[in-house]
């Protein structure tokens, strides 16, 4: 197999450097700034919320810059996903029964780092950056900013009223912990073998990255949702992503980064979104596919010169 990602400046020595800490069954990973002399370390804290099927290990390379920057992190790893167990009929699946799960979640893991005093600011992708919308509602008065790469406004594939019919349906027949229709899982060799037509990175190391650790860690794969978990992204989507009012009261600043090449989510639904947020940054990435933060070197260096730029002119 080819080895990409070792020659990758961005994942040679990308490797977690924090503690792992449970809430309940729930993981996260801490990694903190070094103290100063008076024993205080004056670093912001960020929540770092993965996006589908993700774990904390596939955000070492991002909370290695974000430690580098100064910063303390707190990654998650959503119930259902990488250590936090399954959930679903079948290991591989995620599956969830409400979003209010993970939030309640997330908030019980920031109690758990002591991280439940003081401001909090976000850096989230894909569907966890849906949920950092929700957490920004949850959390309105402790969030100073919010960056989102590639957020799931929601999922792309429509009618979404015919998929939230169809999701009814198959509920009602108790299918909800099952796989969604028409769902196939391929292998793990085809899941990591590279095209150049492939949905996520035009990048081959950012590409292989994102699978190198299913032979370390096994238990960390996840591929593919259950009807329940289709159902409340859609529900969720309808009640609060895709909903003017509830996008209008997030007054903290906002980054959205949207992938040019997206295939994913729906990038005309986060334009939409983007622009009913009062105070919100929209920025196009030209020639990028939706793993933003697994992309070529050069688009690496413009999200994180975006990323630098917003947080700068907010005090960070």
């Amino acid at each position: 197999m080819p080895n990409y990602w070792s020659h990758d400046p961005r994942y040679q020595q990308a490797k977690l450097g924090g503690t792992d800490i449970y809430a309940g069954t729930v993981r996260g990973h801490l990694w903190e700034s070094a103290p100063t002399r008076a024993g205080k370390s004056g670093a912001h804290r960020f929540l770092i919320l993965p996006g589908f099927t993700e774990f904390a290990e596939k955000y070492a390379h991002v909370a290695q810059k974000m430690h580098d920057l100064g910063h303390d992190c707190l990654i998650i790893d959503w119930p259902g996903q990488g250590r936090s167990g399954h959930l679903g009929t079948s290991p591989l699946m995620v599956h969830c029964d409400k979003f209010a799960d993970h939030i309640r979640a997330l908030q019980a893991l920031i109690k758990a780092a002591g991280w439940h005093r003081g401001p909090l600011h976000i850096l989230a992708h894909s569907m966890g950056g849906h949920l950092a919308l929700l957490a920004a509602d949850r959390l309105s008065s402790r969030i100073g900013t919010v960056a989102l790469s590639a957020p799931m406004i929601r999922p792309r594939p429509g009618p979404a009223w015919g998929i939230r019919l169809l999701g009814l349906l198959l509920g009602m027949a108790g299918r909800n912990r099952h796989y969604a229709p028409f769902t196939r899982l391929p292998s793990l060799d085809e899941v990591r073998s590279y095209h150049a037509d492939n949905v996520l990175t035009t990048d081959k190391a950012g590409f292989e990255w994102q699978t190198r650790w299913f032979d370390e860690i096994p238990e960390l794969r996840r591929y593919g949702a259950s009807t329940g978990w289709v159902r409340e992204a859609y529900r969720s989507a309808a009640a609060y992503s895709v909903n003017e009012a509830f996008l209008k009261e997030l007054k903290m600043p906002m980054l959205i980064m949207q992938a040019e090449k997206e295939q994913i989510v729906s990038n005309s639904l986060m334009a939409l979104a983007a622009s009913h947020l009062p105070n919100a940054d929209f920025i196009k990435i030209a020639n990028a596919k939706h793993e933003l933060f697994n992309e070529t070197l050069e688009i690496d260096a413009i999200i994180w010169d975006h990323l630098t730029r917003f947080w700068d002119r907010h005090g960070l």
